[in-house]
């Protein structure tokens, strides 16, 4: 290694969003190593515009998950929508 940048994130030094930049092999071999993946989640709600002004505006929310493959491809699962969302957003 050496003194060499791994891992980076931008947005300490920068204006922009947090992020983590990798030397993608660097990343799979200590992942390996330490027995270890790398994920990401995606937890969302969406409004769902339009309809009757009576009602409150109906919430419908979302999850998914990507997982880095030891080739360093992402594999993205299917986004999961949930339709009750007093029931699937659990307790307050």
């Amino acid at each position: 290694m050496c003194g060499r940048t791994v891992f980076r994130d931008p947005s300490v030094t920068e204006v922009g969003p947090n992020a983590l930049i990798a030397d993608a092999d660097d990343l799979i071999e200590r992942l390996d190593k330490l027995g270890l993946c790398l994920i990401w989640t995606l937890l969302g709600e969406k409004l769902i515009l339009g309809g009757s002004h009576e009602k409150p505006t109906p919430r419908r929310t979302f999850s998914q998950i990507a997982q880095l493959n030891d080739s360093g491809s992402v594999k993205i699962g299917e986004r999961v929508f949930f339709d009750d969302y007093d029931k699937d957003t659990g307790p307050s």
